[in-house]
């Protein structure tokens, strides 16, 4: 048994020896002596239903005195204050009215809990569990209230209402602190020389300004918006009371300007020359709505200069012609044939024979001398600065015997050092000499080669190009073989 129904047992014990007997109605007696058979075998809430059944026919000092203790049992302390109550009230001179007044007043003493109230600012006015009973005092105040759940409510003019839920327990005292909030702040909202802006405040809906916003105590951000104008978020700390004013300045949204252009394009906007990359050039240029100067040169193509007007968020494209742009680089992802001469150097000996370069009557040591070449190749240009060949020269050999022929093929790559109409390039390649007729025999022979040369367009599908190259290639019977190749080619491109 539980420190509280102990309290009650022994209480009912030393008040109940005293009861006397009560006449009652046949049917309240019968729920009387229901209600205290129950008690007597602990079932403590049929006590309860019996003793209130009893009690509603016909009051009984007998019956509250019992259903006292039963809530006692059941620890419903304030129940069982008020029953004992109803005891002396039934029973003015009830022969145990001393033991009966120190009980309510001990159990008065384990319900009640001192709760002091406190707020910034004082004197706002405390209710507990409902404004519509009276109040409790103003703060700082002492309450004195029963045990278990309250809620306790702290108003005051000007402030937001505080309103809190409280547990109490027995024998624990509480002290509540409260800080009241103003009730907010009322700002005027606009947007200078803006139509159409809008206001929204921590992400809420958005309202159209100028307008009064009504906001909560702490800090917020107010975001001010409109079509073709850049957004803007401002901060705003309300201290729950003053009333303030936020002027937003919106920045129209800037437009851009998309160029159709070549690499090595050079653009000047308003007289300022602009660095544009390809990748730029396609995502547009950022530029501040209004009228503006564009020129743009292209290679060595005249100056062309346009106005444009450029409007918020909007994006105006500038092309150049066609044939400035296609005559300004060479074509990307294009095939290309080329035909081309020139003349082949001997610098080192050379050994293209397998057998030490032995001719078929048996004579050796025969040395090839510098020839003319000709030359066709097919090209592709994989990109502004990249192309791969394949290339077919045939040369002679001229020595003392006769003048053989021979072909070279070669497989080269191109590098173009400006992406412009105009170039320096430089060539690598690699392939093998074959000897086809001739009193030399037949030979294959592997070389290699690294040149420098020009490139330049000469129109929309026609291109020059002179290049010198260093070929390498197996020599006589020692070291290897060194010549120069001079080159001079015309191009036609083919798709």
């Amino acid at each position: 048994m539980n420190g509280s129904r102990s309290f009650g047992w022994l209480a009912a014990c030393s008040v109940l020896a005293a009861a006397p007997a009560i006449v009652a109605a046949p049917s309240a007696d019968e729920h009387q002596a229901r209600g205290i058979r129950a008690f007597n075998n602990a079932k403590y809430q049929e006590a309860v239903d019996e003793l209130k059944a009893a009690l509603e026919l016909k009051p009984s000092a007998k019956s509250a005195l019992y259903l006292g203790n039963a809530y006692l049992e059941l620890g419903e302390l304030q129940l069982a204050k008020e029953s004992f109550a109803l005891v002396l009230q039934l029973e003015p001179n009830h022969p145990k009215k001393a033991e009966l007044q120190n009980l309510i007043k001990s159990i008065e003493a384990r319900t009640e809990v001192k709760v002091r109230v406190d707020s910034t600012p004082a004197g706002a006015t405390v209710y507990v569990d409902s404004e519509s009973e009276p109040a409790r005092g103003t703060t700082p105040v002492d309450l004195s209230l029963t045990v278990g759940k309250h809620v306790l409510i702290v108003v005051r003019d000007g402030y937001a209402t505080d309103k809190r839920e409280l547990t109490l327990k027995a024998g624990t005292p509480v002290a509540v602190s409260v800080a009241l909030a103003g009730k907010g702040c009322e700002v005027a909202v606009s947007a200078k020389g803006t139509p159409g802006a809008r206001a929204s405040v921590d992400g809420a809906e958005s309202a159209p300004l100028p307008a009064k916003i009504l906001v909560k105590a702490g800090d917020h951000k107010v975001t001010v918006s409109a079509a073709s104008f850049q957004s803007k978020e401002l901060p705003l700390s309300c201290d729950g009371f003053a009333a303030g004013s936020l002027e937003a300045e919106l920045a129209p949204l800037p437009g851009k300007l998309e160029l159709r252009q070549a690499p090595g394009t050079i653009v000047k906007i308003d007289g300022k020359i602009v660095s544009v990359s390809e990748a730029d050039a396609g995502k547009g240029l950022a530029l501040t709505p209004g009228r503006h100067q564009v020129s743009v040169t292209v290679g060595d193509e005249p100056e062309r200069t346009s106005i444009v007007d450029v409007r918020p968020g909007e994006s105006v494209v500038l092309g150049m012609p066609d044939d400035a742009i296609s005559s300004a680089r060479f074509p990307v992802r294009a095939l290309y044939v080329a035909l081309g001469g020139g003349a082949n150097l001997t610098l080192r000996d050379w050994r293209l024979g397998a057998n030490s370069f032995r001719a078929q009557d048996g004579s050796s040591r025969l040395t090839p001398s510098s020839s003319g070449v000709a030359s066709v190749l097919l090209g592709f240009q994989a990109s502004a600065r990249f192309a791969a060949e394949m290339e077919l020269m045939g040369l002679a050999l001229p020595n003392t015997l006769d003048t053989s022929k021979a072909l070279s093929w070669n497989a080269n790559l191109l590098f173009h050092v400006l992406p412009t109409r105009w170039t320096p390039i430089v060539e690598a390649g690699g392939g093998f000499y074959q000897v086809v007729a001739g009193k030399l025999g037949s030979d294959w022979s592997p070389r290699g080669h690294l040149g420098l040369g020009l490139r330049g367009r000469l129109g929309k599908s026609i291109a020059l190009r002179l290049v010198a190259r260093d070929v390498i290639s197996k020599g006589f019977s020692s070291g290897g073989s060194n010549n120069l190749e001079l080159m001079i080619g015309a191009e036609a491109l083919l798709f």
